[in-house]
């Protein structure tokens, strides 16, 4: 049998051609195998050819040599599709035509709710928009701007004249570092009112200190002794207590100039020397029972303005509305039984959220059968659609049919997004809306004291100027 290989390399001349013939033709005898070689003996004829080749055509002239000159031919490859492979399209299933077609739904509600509340923002900022004014001369409060007190004729005469009431003093009691219930949040409050103007816009009304009479509407002797006497001032601890409740030597002083500063503004909102009023108090009050203090509270503040409006001549009722994320389980406590005053709260219940009080079914006892209600959020996150929703449904039908005299606000901020105790998603424009609904009771007359709130950064934002009861 013979074997026959044979190498072609192209652009060859006749002698080089057979000159490879010659060397690569094995003949075996027949019955013999092949003989074996080494990968290097094998290559040694194909490197042969290829020199005999290139010397052929370098001393070639002619077509052989034009031939030797071309390089060697390359395949053509053909370039591969950019276009994306399609899929086997298959039959969408009616799952995932239900699917986007709720995503869609959904889409277009947002957009709707969006540009309603956009529309009101704007019709409520435009209503009552402020000119920026700084702080009069000799205040102890530094500000940024630099105009003088707006003249009473500048005023709309459809806000009225708004007081504003703060003190230092109330900054005097002072927890550990990391309490929440801390100086900053009166101080920052106050700082921005002067930055935006709103202190020069504003009737002062000043700070004093709550008498024996006043606390005792709403508190018992006993309770009053306890805080005046707690503080242990022979301890050398200058901070006592634990929990949700820390004394200290000016404890009582802060607690009674709280309640004090905002029993002035309800007396001066009820007797008509100013139209409404901010009250910048802390320690807070809505936690604070008839005989023991809780929850950062000492004194109930927004109980005791309550119950001080009531007795000036023409006041006979008085709405409540605590918007605080905590149920006011203290100013509950004091009016449960009081028809004069309706205490209406919107907060969170349930699932060991503090302080556990404000079930819906509790509507009050006796005479006050039907003047409490709570409005208790099961879960967290709700914001500005939840709360608006529950005034159109609840707040706003009772307060007319209440049709008080005046409107006490225990404005706590923190169902703010992103107050670190709240849970929720209340917006400024969200309680600016809110504050714009309570104006329409009562003529306008409305009273705000500061409760809860503990992110300084969303408190400075809710209590802005276009977010509280506003003067021009």
């Amino acid at each position: 049998m013979r074997f026959k290989r044979e190498v072609v390399t192209p652009a060859q001349s006749p002698e080089a051609r057979a000159s490879a013939d010659a060397a690569v033709t094995a003949t075996p005898t027949d019955g013999e195998p092949p003989p074996r070689t080494s990968p290097l003996a094998a290559a040694a004829p194909k490197l042969a050819t290829r020199d005999a080749a290139a010397g052929a055509a370098a001393g070639a002239t002619g077509p052989a040599a034009a031939a030797a000159d071309r390089p060697f031919p390359t395949p053509e490859r053909r370039p591969r599709s950019k276009l994306p492979k399609k899929k086997p399209s298959r039959p969408r299933s009616a799952f995932a035509t239900f699917r986007d077609a709720k995503r869609q739904e959904k889409k277009e509600v947002a957009a709707s709710t969006d540009d309603a509340v956009d529309a009101l923002a704007a019709a409520f900022e435009k209503t009552v928009s402020l000119s920026v004014a700084s702080p009069p001369a000799g205040s102890t409060r530094r500000a940024s701007a630099s105009a003088a007190r707006a003249p009473r004729s500048m005023r709309d005469e459809n806000v009225g004249v708004v007081g504003l009431s703060f003190s230092d003093v109330m900054e005097l009691h002072e927890g550990p570092p990391a309490h929440f219930e801390r100086p900053a949040r009166h101080a920052a409050v106050v700082a921005k009112f002067f930055k935006e103007g709103l202190e020069g816009r504003c009737e002062r009304v000043p700070a004093r200190l709550a008498t024996d009479d006043e606390l005792l509407l709403c508190h018992s002797q006993s309770h009053l002794d306890a805080v005046e006497s707690t503080f242990d001032a022979s301890k050398d601890e200058a901070v006592q207590g634990e929990g949700d409740i820390y004394w200290t030597t000016h404890t009582a002083r802060c607690a009674r100039t709280a309640a004090g500063s905002a029993a002035a503004v309800a007396a001066a909102v009820a007797a008509g020397s100013i139209h409404r009023g901010f009250a910048v108090v802390r320690p807070p009050g809505h936690h604070a029972e008839c005989a023991r203090a809780m929850g950062f509270c000492f004194y109930n503040n927004a109980a005791i303005a309550a119950r001080v409006a009531l007795r000036q001549p023409g006041v006979e009722r008085v709405l409540v509305l605590d918007w605080d994320v905590h149920h006011g389980n203290g100013i509950q406590d004091v009016l449960y039984d009081d028809p004069k005053v309706m205490y209406a709260s919107l907060h969170r219940h349930g699932n060991g959220f503090y302080p556990g009080t404000g079930d819906i079914d509790e509507c009050g006892i006796r005479e006050g059968v039907g003047y409490n209600v709570n409005i208790p959020w099961a879960e967290k996150g709700l914001g500005d659609a939840d709360y608006l929703a529950a005034f159109d449904l609840v707040i706003d039908p009772i307060a007319r049919a209440f049709n008080p005299d005046v409107v006490v606000v225990a404005a706590g901020f923190d169902a703010a997004e992103g107050d670190p105790l709240g849970g929720m998603k209340v917006s400024d424009q969200g309680y600016a809306l809110m504050t714009e609904r309570l104006l329409a009771h009562a003529k306008g007359r409305c009273v705000c004291a500061l409760e809860g709130g503990y992110g300084l950064r969303r408190v400075l934002c809710h209590t802005d100027p276009h977010t509280t009861p506003s003067a021009r």
